[in-house]
């Protein structure tokens, strides 16, 4: 025990020497007073060097990005990209008084049901998109009778007491389209953030499920004209004039599927005649295109970089630029609810982007429109996947400011998405033809080559669209998809898995589960 005391004396003795001696060194060999003179002049001087370099490399990117994109005959003015409203055209600022929040859809009926608020006549109802995609591959419309607490015997009576519960809201939208007659829908420039234009969108994504409602109740009281009239007004939703950004990328492609499931609807309940299905035909005609795809991204990169450099000027207004997160009009407070930390959190993201050179600024611009100009020379490769282009070398660097990763992240989203759009959309123009061919012959033809001058190319592979006749003499058209995987006309419950279907009766055997999962391997009947 006595030896251990002893040790430990030892050891705590040369700590202490050891500790004195470089106290002395510290201060006795260390020449303060040139340090103390000259550190804060050196310190300064590394700084504003570093500052100067970052400043040159920023200005020296952007004023090469700005030469590319100008020599590949890009605009980067954002007025280049506000749509023309002439005397014909009317600029409508809310939709004549849609509100997305206060305006109710079926959808909204549902969703209220559920949380206690909907109206008593409404039931809960287990009613969901993945719900209605499988009952379309059961050749079922939808049927308003199981919305209904107390549902009648027929379609029509639902449909008719389904109306009276939508009654204001299927009067405006009347209104809506008596304003529209005879003119192009042309939404308002946006004033300063394009996240301002949030509830604008929503709007008019509200006013197409309306619509696309409106559609599905005139097909149950057995109406076609009625229901091609609201498919009609469908398009020029899809086709109003707006700035291009990914919102409106977005809320085009919601409603073009809207189009595509109110078409199939249509078709499905052979109401139609043949000069009916040739009005559905010139609605197809004219899908969104990669032009405008690209024109979106375009718009929606010059916007953010319109806003990078209000934030470079004004690095105070954190809560406007920064936190506008692709301008979904989402600020820091979203995410918590919690004042006192939002406040928190706004001051030290304002300490935090004032110390940023402004060359910081430039980089991400110009990073943002070499991607965007490497993406417009990939998208002519029909093999392209934007995901993978993502871990090119000019994306791995560090983008400095979230606003600047927005339309990236955009470009590889929707990419892909837009072109299984446009597969839906070509394989719903050659299932209209086919209905065609019923109505004018009595039955549908045997093969496809049956339907001259029409594109048969499947845009997922290097054949061409796969069709046969079911057990029940109706047709089964599909697309490989984008998996690019004959799964023999097997319709999956997302644009990744699965073939692109059109069907108009069910498929034997097929519940569910095994459709949710992919696993059914019977043959069609």
């Amino acid at each position: 025990m006595l030896a251990n005391d002893w040790n430990l004396d030892i050891v705590v003795a040369s700590m202490r020497r050891f500790i004195n001696k470089a106290l002395w060194l510290v201060a006795h060999k260390i020449p303060w007073k040139p340090i103390l003179i000259w550190g804060p002049w050196v310190l300064a001087l590394l700084t504003l060097t570093f500052y100067g370099i970052e400043n040159w490399r920023g200005a020296r990117a952007w004023e090469k990005a700005q030469k590319d994109a100008k020599d590949s005959g890009i605009s980067l003015n954002q007025r280049d990209y506000l749509p023309e409203i002439t005397a014909e055209t009317i600029p409508l600022h809310s939709l004549a008084g849609f509100d997305s929040r206060r305006i109710h859809s079926v959808r909204n009926l549902i969703s209220n049901s559920r949380s206690g608020h909907g109206p008593l006549k409404i039931k809960l109802s287990k009613d969901s998109r993945e719900t209605r995609f499988y009952q379309r591959w059961q050749g079922q419309r939808r049927d308003f009778r199981s919305l209904l607490a107390l549902p009648p015997k027929t379609e029509i009576e639902a449909a008719r007491e389904l109306e009276i519960i939508l009654g204001a809201e299927l009067k405006l939208l009347n209104e809506l389209k008596h304003q529209l007659e005879g003119v192009p829908l042309v939404l308002p420039p946006p004033s300063g953030a394009l996240y301002h234009h949030n509830s604008l969108w929503a709007n008019v994504t509200q006013a197409a499920e309306l619509t696309n409602d409106d559609i599905a109740l005139a097909i149950a009281q057995e109406d076609p004209n009625r229901a091609i009239e609201n498919i009609l007004f469908l398009l020029k939703l899809a086709n109003r004039e707006c700035f291009p950004c990914y919102s409106s990328l977005s809320t085009s492609r919601t409603i073009w599927l809207l189009l595509e499931g109110s078409i199939w609807e249509l078709v499905q309940s052979q109401l139609l005649t043949s000069e009916q299905v040739g009005t559905l035909l010139k609605v197809l005609e004219n899908p969104p295109t990669q032009e405008q795809f690209k024109r979106a991204l375009w718009g929606e990169a010059v916007a953010t970089i319109h806003n990078l450099e209000t934030f470079k000027i004004h690095r105070n207004r954190i809560n406007e630029i920064y936190s506008s997160r692709g301008f979904d009009g989402m600020s820091l407070h979203s995410y918590t609810g919690v004042p006192a930390f939002d406040a928190i959190s706004e001051e030290c993201e304002k300490l935090r982007h004032r110390a940023f050179p402004s060359g910081w600024f430039d980089l991400d611009k110009a990073r943002l429109i070499q991607f965007q100009l490497n993406a417009d020379s990939a998208w002519k490769n029909s093999e392209y996947d934007p995901r993978m282009h993502l871990s090119e070398p000019e994306c791995l660097e560090r983008l400095f400011f979230e606003p600047a990763q927005q339309p990236i992240n955009f470009a590889a989203t929707f990419f892909l998405k837009q072109k299984s759009l446009a597969a839906k959309i070509k394989v719903a123009r050659i299932g209209l033809k086919l209905e065609r061919h019923r109505i004018d012959h009595g039955n549908y033809p045997k093969a496809l080559t049956e339907l001259l001058g029409e594109d048969l190319n499947d845009p997922f592979s290097d054949g061409i669209l796969q069709y046969r006749l079911k057990n029940d003499g109706t047709p089964h058209l599909w697309s490989v998809g984008r998996n690019q995987i004959d799964e023999e006309g097997l319709p999956g419950n997302s644009d990744v898995e699965g073939d692109i279907v059109w069907m108009l009766t069910p498929i034997h055997g097929l519940t569910k589960s095994a459709w949710r999962a992919g696993l059914i391997k019977n043959r069609i009947n």
